[in-house]
């Protein structure tokens, strides 16, 4: 029999990387990716050409990205930065993952909703942010 799958965390400090590496300890090798020394995998989202050698190194089966641009405030000021979280990183992510069998898992906050639904959020919800 084989150990726990490997897991490779991208956002493992935000709020929702937190929360999905707490999930994740109990079943999973939780291996983090990040510019933090205490990473296990360096690998700067900014820079999407580095993503495909990060991976290599990690050797994981299963990647969960929980990091992104989440300075909702200065998103209109700095929308390169923004656009290199939220698009360009999650792009070459899913490619990487793609050429190499492994499975991609995107999560992030609600703050794609406005807050106005008096119920739970379902996936099909269209966003709605501020």
């Amino acid at each position: 029999m084989s150990g726990p799958p490997r897991v490779l965390l991208l956002g493992a400090r935000g709020r929702v990387g937190r929360e999905v590496a707490r999930a994740l300890a109990p079943w999973a090798e939780v291996l983090t990716a990040g510019r933090a020394p205490a990473d296990h995998v360096a690998l700067d989202l900014a820079r999407a050409e580095g993503v495909a050698a990060a991976l290599d190194r990690a050797a994981c089966a299963v990647v969960v990205n929980a990091a992104g641009y989440v300075a909702v405030d200065r998103a209109e000021s700095e929308p390169e930065a923004a656009h290199a979280l939220n698009a360009r990183a999650p792009a070459a992510l899913a490619e990487a993952c793609a050429r190499r069998g492994a499975l991609f898992v995107h999560v992030g906050s609600d703050y794609v909703f406005d807050g106005r639904l008096r119920r739970p959020h379902r996936e099909e919800d269209p966003p709605a942010p501020i």
